[in-house]
């Protein structure tokens, strides 16, 4: 059976290869080159949230779709969560 959902990637211009919005690497959320670890949203609508929240400019979503391979259920961890009223490190606010 598939499942489909949507994936926050970059851009080509960022990576050649594809990269998502998920776990990476560290176990931590981030970017990630692995579609299985990827953060998947039920509705287009929720990924274009979190990118116009964030003020990425170099992020779309995209449809994605998998063979039913189980997910691994695990909560992520996140390296500085900031609530979305906090100006980010750069200074600029959430949109």
């Amino acid at each position: 059976m598939t499942e489909f959902g949507w994936l926050i990637e970059l851009k080509a211009t960022v990576f050649p290869a594809p990269t998502y919005y998920g776990e990476n690497e560290e176990g931590v959320l981030g970017w990630t080159s692995d579609h299985l670890k990827a953060v998947r949203f039920a509705r287009r609508e929720d990924a274009d949230l979190v990118i116009r929240c964030e003020g990425w400019t170099e992020a779309f979503a995209v449809e994605h779709g998998w063979d039913g391979t189980p997910l691994r259920r695990r909560p992520l961890r996140t390296s500085n969560p900031l609530p979305h009223n906090v100006a980010r490190p750069d200074g600029s606010k959430p949109k």
